[in-house]
């Protein structure tokens, strides 16, 4: 998904709980648009190039590579877990909403010949590459 999309539709929803969730409705922000560093970080250690305009370059024209176990950290299930767990016990629902968002909205738009170049699993990338 565009990043742009991602930060206009979380820009809203913080407008939008604002009233009611306060200054932790900023989490919805961070968990729904700030989760794609990940994409910046394994561009970054990828193609040794700290340029963020490349990084944004090379996913905005979804340029496919061979390689098809990507490891992008804020997109395995593991962090969604840790996310889940940190949201219940602390009771920070912006920050489940915020990530669930940002995960509904990045599936509903990727195309099926992409689907399987992301790593679903950090447990599983570090058993196929170590």
């Amino acid at each position: 998904m565009d990043i742009s999309r991602h930060f206009i539709v979380n820009c809203i929803l913080v407008i939008l709980l604002l009233p009611s969730y306060g200054i932790s409705s900023f989490l919805v922000f961070i968990s729904g648009f700030l989760i794609d560093i990940d994409h910046y970080i394994w561009y970054a250690l990828k193609f040794k190039d700290l340029n963020p305009k490349n990084s944004y370059i090379f996913h905005k024209e979804r340029r496919q590579l061979i390689e098809i176990d990507r490891l992008h950290i804020f997109h395995v299930i593991e962090f969604w877990l840790l996310i889940l767990i940190l949201g219940i016990i602390f009771y920070i629902p912006t920050l489940i909403f915020g990530l669930v968002t940002h995960l509904i909205m990045d599936f509903s738009e990727m195309p099926l010949t992409s689907k399987n170049l992301r790593s679903t699993s950090l447990i599983l990338w570090l058993y196929k590459n170590v």
